[in-house]
């Protein structure tokens, strides 16, 4: 049973009301994520960040009209730890992002679990850039089965592994929840990307919603069929 974790403070930011109030629903449907706040303006976003602390800034904005030096002031000042984008499209303004700052770069179409599990991802440290050309989980992909031949070559370990990172869990939260050392988790990491062939661990959260074996409805179990909800 995997171990309850401290809440991700998040605050959300975007000029359309009833955005925020999407990704509010959409964020506290999980026990481990928390609004602490919301904001329609960047500068209200650095005053509601100063008094609130939040571990995630989360931006929504059009890539048209993303205004990079204003998010570049946004993270010098803000007193979020890291800073997430949501963006309708990849194009050379948001390819400056992770320049001044940016942590994350996500496209808004992507599944509410994608969303969710970048914000896990983020808040552990990681770094998540959605690249123009790569399919997001909200792509039309046929389901498939973690025993249709796409795991065939990858030990029952290296399998837990993938679905635990999937589910956004630290190499240090998946030792303790498979009561092993965490070299060896690295180890069976790595065994995982090279058998599949995946460069990173983002790349690894894009191929376990790609294949199906990650689905809303419970949490993600190790030694069956994973599943990851956003209410994690």
């Amino acid at each position: 049973m995997m171990q309850q974790r401290k809440s991700i403070r998040i605050l959300v930011v975007s000029e359309r009301n009833v955005v925020r109030a999407g990704y509010r629903a959409l964020l506290e449907s999980s026990p481990d994520l928390k609004v602490v706040g919301e904001a329609e303006s960047i500068g209200q976003a650095i005053t509601i960040s100063a008094a609130q602390a939040p571990d995630i800034a989360m931006l929504d904005a059009d890539s048209y009209s993303i205004d990079v030096p204003a998010v570049r002031r946004m993270i010098a000042l803000q007193k979020a730890k890291s800073t997430l984008v949501l963006v309708d499209s990849i194009d050379q303004r948001v390819r400056q992002l992770p320049g001044v700052g940016v942590d994350g770069v996500l496209l808004n179409q992507s599944s509410s679990d994608m969303i969710c599990s970048a914000v896990r991802m983020i808040a552990a440290g990681y770094t998540l850039i959605s690249p123009a050309g790569v399919r997001t989980p909200s792509s039309a992909v046929p389901a498939a089965t973690a025993d249709d031949g796409h795991l065939e070559n990858l030990t029952r370990r290296e399998a837990d592994v993938l679905r635990l990172i999937a589910h956004g869990m630290t190499n240090a939260e998946i030792s303790t929840e498979l009561s092993v050392s965490e070299s060896t988790v690295k180890s069976h990491v790595q065994h995982m990307f090279n058998k599949l062939e995946l460069r990173n661990r983002v790349h690894a959260v894009i191929f376990a919603y790609e294949i199906g074996i990650v689905r809303a409805g419970a949490p993600a179990r190790v030694s069956e069929p994973p599943v990851l909800a956003c209410a994690g």
